[in-house]
C-alpha cells in the first residue's frame, strides 16, 4: 500500500504516513514507504540511517534512493553493486 501512495507523494498527509512508515516493524513496509518517497526526495536525508537496516531490501532501497550521492566506499554500495550484476540479465517484470 505504502508503494502505491507513492502516486500522491508530494501530498502533505501522505508523506506523512510514508515517513511514519520508515519505523514500521515489518522491512517489506519500510522499504515501499522508501520506494513511495523516493521521487518526491521527501525523505532522502533520512535515507542514511536505513544504509545500515538490518533488512537488505530496505538497505538496498536506501542505495538506489541516494544514487549519486552515495559514497562508494561504503558497504551497501557494494552490496548494491552485487544485487545489480546479479539481477541485470532478469527479464523486466
Amino acid at each position: 500500500m505504502t508503494y502505491t501512495l507513492s502516486t500522491w507523494g508530494n501530498q502533505g498527509d501522505v508523506q506523512g504516513f510514508l515517513r511514519e512508515s520508515l519505523s514500521h516493524t515489518n522491512a517489506i513496509v519500510r522499504s515501499a514507504a522508501l520506494r513511495g518517497l523516493a521521487p518526491y526526495n521527501a525523505a532522502q536525508q533520512e535515507y542514511f540511517k536505513y544504509l545500515n537496516d538490518p533488512a537488505r531490501v530496505v538497505r538496498l532501497d536506501a542505495a538506489w534512493g541516494l544514487m549519486g550521492r552515495l559514497d562508494k566506499r561504503l558497504p551497501v554500495y557494494a552490496e548494491l553493486q552485487a544485487y545489480l550484476k546479479q539481477t541485470c540479465d532478469q527479464p523486466v517484470g
